[in-house]
């Protein structure tokens, strides 16, 4: 997973993300080093055999895309149904954007209906990658387990959600520890997917 983290990472280009707007540049320069961070501390987990620690790093390094694809897509985000129902003014977008009161899911939403990532798999590109480096029949296999009316994005925040779960000790008590790393292992792959077609999707 770390050949294919280095990959994705190089698609990540400060000039790819330039806010629509000025006036949100100051908090677009803080989501790239942010974006940096978490991508480092995520090859940092995974060099580690840390799964757990590099889904959580993954899944913020996705927020942090999805919070740095709207600043350069603002126009096109404040037309969405999805932020139409947040409430803000345009003028404080970038303080509405990140608030506590956007999560994962909300970015997902946007997302999805400016088909930043789509419902049907992964991008045709993305793919070609993943096949080149893990093997045809390997993402054949993923894209199996993948229903198209789901699609990878929600794949990826329902086993980040899992992964969470799987770390209390109450709650899973029972379940042996080889299917928890199994859990934090696909979930972290699967972040990686989301992650790599965005940053196709977005950064052209």
């Amino acid at each position: 997973m770390q050949r294919l983290l280095a990959t994705i990472s190089q698609e990540l280009r400060r000039e790819s993300f330039a806010p629509e707007f000025s006036e949100d540049a100051e908090a677009s320069g803080k989501l790239w080093d942010l974006s940096l961070f978490f991508l480092n501390e995520m090859n940092n987990s995974l060099a580690g055999a840390a799964v757990f620690g590099a889904n959580v790093m993954g899944a913020a390094a996705l927020e942090t895309v999805l919070l740095l694809a709207c600043l350069k897509y603002r126009s096109n985000v404040l037309a969405t149904k999805k932020w139409q129902k947040i409430k803000g003014s345009a003028t404080a977008f970038s303080s509405v954007l990140t608030s506590n009161r956007l999560g994962l899911a909300v970015l997902f939403d946007i997302a999805k209906e400016l088909e930043w990532l789509p419902t049907s798999g992964m991008s045709p590109r993305f793919r070609a990658t993943l096949a080149n480096m893990v093997g045809e029949e390997k993402v054949v296999a993923i894209e199996g387990g993948i229903p198209d009316v789901v699609g990878v994005s929600w794949i990826a925040i329902i086993l980040s959600a899992g992964v969470r779960n799987a770390v209390h000790p109450g709650r899973n008590i029972q379940l042996p520890l080889g299917d928890i790393r199994f859990v934090g292992a696909l979930s972290t792959m699967m972040t990686l997917i989301a992650l790599g077609t965005l940053l196709e999707v977005t950064s052209s």
